[in-house]
């Protein structure tokens, strides 16, 4: 390892990928910007991901290999390798996914050029050969701006941690948090902290998506997503400049909890809308039912009986004709 402090520190937590790390590998070493620092930090995988870390920092000495004591997630290992990063600049790389050789040239000049706290790039979403464009807050072409510039919209721009790059000290006590949507929960931390941001239109990020794998599994884990509510309102009292985004954040939330009630088995349904009822402000848990209801097309009893109509009282719905009966008893069937 070299004694000269690089550039860019590039961390990335490393779990039973080895059929696409050495992809991510490549990607990062062969960029045009060469003074960075690769951290692959091994989360105790079962497949053969460390023995390929190993094999690449055995090849280039800009490649640290670390080890988590045990299996302890992807929070986790980013505030590992983040403790042993020394970098100007700070990138989290997720290990599935790949860059272009381009971006941290282009995102390390922008943020030398304008003096930013920040700067990003728009993404592509890619599967099996294919991609399209992530986009987010409508970048079509490159901007400087600020988090009281962006306000509410920064929310409605998904602010995925992969696609920026971050000055160090921004970062030296903001923590990833072990929990459901660590990316928007992290940046809800940082962005009060925020000056000038610089984004790019050029996407430069490949976001692998995994045709064989869901995002959200059906079952009890779908209630860890309520977890975040008191980190939030904690981050929310702790900087009066976070006020600008907690509608829009609230917003986002609830539209994501809708997603999560779809998902969860139907048995499991009313015990979660009543959690998130505990949790949302009035104004958005009632945005929370009235989307709910909108999902509800038809439904029958038994598979055949259709039933007349579907009513909420006290935060939950029943089935008039058959007196109380929670919705999330009857079969749905959307029409």
């Amino acid at each position: 390892m070299s004694d000269k402090t690089p550039e860019i520190s590039v961390i990335v937590p490393v779990y039973n990928v080895e059929k696409y790390l050495p992809q991510c590998l490549d990607s990062i070493l062969g960029s045009t910007f060469k003074d960075i620092e690769v951290i692959l930090v091994d989360d105790c995988g079962k497949d053969n991901s460390r023995a390929i870390c190993d094999e690449y920092a055995a090849k280039d000495k800009r490649v640290r290999v670390i080890s988590n004591p045990h299996n302890m997630g992807l929070s986790a290992s980013r505030n590992n390798g983040f403790d042993k990063a020394r970098g100007k600049y700070i990138s989290f790389i997720d290990s599935d996914d790949f860059i272009d050789v381009t971006m941290y040239e282009k995102l390390y000049n922008a943020m030398e050029r304008e003096k930013v706290d920040m700067a990003g790039c728009n993404a592509w979403s890619y599967e099996e050969e294919n991609k399209n464009i992530i986009e987010y807050l409508d970048v079509k072409k490159d901007i400087k701006t600020s988090y009281e510039k962006l306000g509410n919209r920064i929310y409605g721009g998904a602010f995925h941690v992969w696609r920026f790059l971050f000055k160090r000290e921004l970062l030296q006590d903001v923590r990833f948090d072990i929990i459901p949507f660590e990316d928007s929960v992290f940046m809800l931390k940082l962005y009060p902290k925020l000056g000038d941001i610089y984004l790019l239109a050029e996407p430069l990020y490949f976001y692998r998506r995994h045709r064989n794998t869901l995002s959200v599994q059906r079952h009890k884990r779908n209630f860890e997503t309520l977890k975040i509510r008191d980190i939030v309102v904690e981050s929310f009292n702790k900087n009066p400049r976070a006020d600008i985004i907690r509608d829009e954040f609230w917003l986002w939330y609830t539209n994501n909890l809708t997603g999560f009630y779809d998902l969860i088995p139907q048995e499991m349904q009313g015990e979660f809308a009543e959690e998130v009822r505990k949790i949302l402000p009035y104004s958005f848990y009632q945005y929370f039912i009235d989307k709910i209801e909108r999902s509800f097309h038809k439904c029958y009893l038994f598979d055949c009986i259709p039933l007349l109509t579907v009513r909420k009282y006290e935060g939950k719905k029943y089935i008039k004709l058959f007196g109380k009966i929670p919705l999330y008893k009857v079969k749905t069937y959307y029409k």
